[in-house]
C-alpha cells in the first residue's frame, strides 16, 4: 500500500510513481487542504501535462492495483489512470471532489468547476469493468450521470454518494414523477448509501424545482435498485423535513426493494405505520432508527408507532432529534411517557441519542428508566437557576459510552453544574469512553470538576469546552493526560489563573487516554 498525504509533488514525479511501485495494489492520496479564500484566489491546477503517450506508458504499469482512494485538486489523477489502461483488478474506488469546491454551498463557480471533472471521470469508468464499490464525496450529479455510472459498471455491488448535489438536469420534463424512465434495473447493486445536499430545508418546501428534483431522485432509486440488501437515504445535516407527500410512495417502494434493511432515517419521511408496514413486508430487521420531530407530540407519536411494530424486538439504537426543543417546556406528555415506552417495548435498546434540550430531572429519569443502556448521548444538557438540583440516590447503570454537551445560563453557580457532572459520572461506574463538549465562554471564573474515581475500565476521554482557560489535576500522577509539551510552562506564565474558568480532572486508571482541547479554548 502507498499512502501520500499532504505532499505537493511535481506532475512528472506523480506520473512516474508506477515506475517505482509497479506491483502496487492499494493507493491513498490526499493533497493539502486550503481555505475557501485560498482556493478562490489561487486555483491550483496542473495545466501543462506531459504528453498523452508519456503518462499512458507509465500509468498502464499499475495493472495490479485493486483499491484507490483519492482527494485531489491539481490533477485529475484517477481519470488519467483510467485513460491509460483497462484496470481489470480494480474493485474499489473512492474519489473526493471536496478540494475542488470554491464555496460551502455549491455556488456557480463550484458547479462550473466540479461538473465537467465528474462527467469526465464517469465517462472513463468503463475501463474498470470489475469495480464493485464506488464512493463519491461531494459530487454534482444528475440522473443522466447515474445512468452512465451503471452502464459503465455492470459488476457494481455498492454505491456510496456523500453530500451529493442533485443537478437540475433531471427536471420534471426529462424525468416526470410517477412515470420516471430509466435504463434496466441495476439488480447487481446490493447496497446504496446516499446523503443528499440541500442548502435550505425551507427552500426544499417553497421551491417546486428543488422538491421535484429530490422527488425524481427518489422515484429513480425506487425503479433502479430492485434487489437491495441494505440502503441509507439521508440529508446533509441532522435536520429533517416536514411531510412531503411526493416522497412517500417512492420511499415505501425503496424499502420494499430492500431485503435486509438495518437502518431507517426519518429525515426524508417520518416514521409512520405505512413505513413500518413496508419494513415488515420486506422482512427487514431494523437495528437503528433516526427519528426527527419538531414537537414533543410528534416524537411521542413516532415512538408509539415503533413500540407497537415488530421492529421493536430488534431495534438496538435510536436517535430522537428535535433540535431547540426544550423537553421541560413542552405542554404535552413529559419525557417520562416516552422513556416508559422505550423501557417496556424496546427490550434490545442499547444505544440512545437524545438531540434536544434536557435538564437535570430528565437525566435522573433516563438513568432510572433505562439502566441497561450501553451508550447514551445527550445534546444538550441545560443548567439554569430554575432547575431543582436535589440530592438523588445514585442508580448504578450499565453505560459504557457517555457523550454529553452541557451549557449553563449566565449567572448560574458552578456548584449546580458540578452536581450534574458528579451525578452522571457516579451513576456510570462501567464507563469506558467519555466525551464532553459545551460553551462556557461567558464565564470569567469558576471550576468544573471531572473526577473519575471509580472507573476502572476508563479508556478514553475527550474534553472540548469553549471558555476553558486552563486545566488542573488534583492527583499529581494524573498529569500524563496532557496533550501538549509546554503545559507546565503555560501554567507558570498564566496571570491570575486562580480566578479564571478552568477544569479540574482526576482519575485513577493509568491506562486511560485523555484528549484535551488545548487551552485557552476559544
Amino acid at each position: 500500500m502507498l499512502a501520500v498525504d499532504n505532499c505537493r509533488l511535481d506532475a512528472y514525479y506523480i506520473l512516474l510513481l508506477p515506475r517505482y511501485f509497479p506491483n502496487l495494489q492499494e493507493l491513498e492520496w490526499s493533497e493539502e487542504d486550503k481555505s475557501w479564500e485560498e482556493r478562490r484566489l489561487k486555483r491550483r491546477a496542473i495545466t501543462s501535462l506531459p504528453s498523452t503517450q508519456f503518462y499512458q506508458r507509465e500509468l498502464q504499469k499499475w495493472k495490479k492495483i485493486q483499491f484507490i482512494r483519492v482527494t485531489l485538486e491539481r490533477l485529475p489523477f484517477v481519470t488519467l489512470i483510467l485513460k491509460s489502461s483497462i484496470l481489470t483488478s480494480l474493485t474499489k474506488l473512492s474519489v473526493s471532489f471536496q478540494r475542488l469546491h470554491l464555496d460551502q454551498h455549491y455556488g456557480v463557480a463550484t458547479m462550473q468547476r466540479v461538473i465537467p471533472i465528474v462527467k469526465e471521470l464517469i465517462k472513463h469508468l468503463q475501463y474498470v469493468p470489475a469495480l464493485k464499490y464506488l464512493h463519491f464525496e461531494k459530487p454534482v450529479l444528475g440522473l443522466n450521470d447515474m445512468e452512465n455510472i451503471h452502464s459503465n459498471l455492470p459488476n457494481l455491488r455498492e454505491l456510496q454518494l456523500n453530500f451529493v448535489c442533485m443537478s437540475f438536469d433531471c427536471n420534471a420534463r426529462t424525468f416526470p414523477f410517477k412515470s420516471i424512465t430509466c435504463g434496466d434495473p441495476a439488480t447487481g447493486v446490493e447496497k446504496i448509501d446516499f446523503t443528499f445536499y440541500v442548502n435550505s430545508f425551507s427552500t426544499l418546501h417553497t421551491l417546486q424545482r428543488s422538491q421535484k428534483t429530490l422527488a425524481n431522485w427518489l422515484s429513480y432509486i425506487s425503479s433502479k435498485y430492485t434487489k437491495l440488501q441494505d440502503m441509507v437515504l439521508e440529508l446533509s445535516n441532522y435536520d429533517g423535513v416536514p411531510v412531503i407527500n411526493d416522497f412517500k410512495k417512492p420511499i415505501i417502494q425503496i424499502i420494499r426493494n430492500t431485503s435486509a434493511l438495518s437502518y431507517y432515517s426519518g429525515q426524508l419521511y417520518p416514521i409512520t405505520p405505512d413505513i413500518l408496514e413496508a419494513i415488515d413486508s420486506s422482512q427487514g430487521k431494523v437495528r437503528e432508527m433516526y427519528m426527527f420531530a419538531d414537537k414533543n407530540e410528534e416524537m411521542e407519536t413516532q415512538v408509539d408507532y415503533i413500540s407497537k411494530s415488530s421492529q421493536a424486538k430488534t431495534l438496538n439504537e435510536l436517535t430522537l432529534y428535535a433540535w431547540d426543543l426544550d423537553i421541560n417546556e413542552s405542554l404535552t406528555s413529559p419525557l417520562s411517557v416516552i422513556l416508559a415506552r422505550l423501557s417496556l417495548d424496546l427490550l434490545n435498546l442499547g444505544h440512545l441519542h437524545l438531540d434536544f434540550i434536557v435538564h437535570y430531572n430528565n437525566i435522573v429519569e433516563i438513568l432510572k428508566t433505562l439502566p441497561l443502556l450501553e451508550s447514551l448521548t445527550l445534546h444538550s444538557i441545560k443548567v439554569d437557576e430554575e432547575d431543582t438540583i436535589a440530592l438523588n440516590t445514585i442508580n448504578k447503570c450499565n453505560i459504557k459510552c457517555l457523550d454529553i454537551e452541557i451549557n449553563c445560563e449566565p449567572g448560574v453557580e458552578m456548584d449546580r453544574v458540578n452536581h450534574v457532572l458528579m451525578f452522571l459520572l457516579q451513576s456510570c461506574p462501567m464507563l469506558e469512553e467519555f466525551r464532553i463538549t459545551g460553551d462556557f465562554s461567558h464565564r470569567t471564573c469558576g471550576i468544573a470538576r471531572l473526577h473519575f474515581a471509580h472507573h476502572a475500565q476508563l479508556r478514553e476521554v475527550l474534553v472540548s469546552i469553549k471558555g476553558v482557560q486552563y486545566y488542573t489535576f488534583s492527583w499529581e500522577e494524573g498529569k500524563q493526560g496532557t496533550t501538549w509539551a509546554n503545559y507546565d510552562r503555560f501554567l507558570e506564565s498564566t496571570a491570575d489563573r486562580e480566578s479564571s474558568f478552568h477544569i479540574d480532572i482526576a482519575w485513577k486508571n493509568k491506562r486511560a487516554k485523555f484528549n484535551l482541547e488545548e487551552a485557552p479554548v476559544a
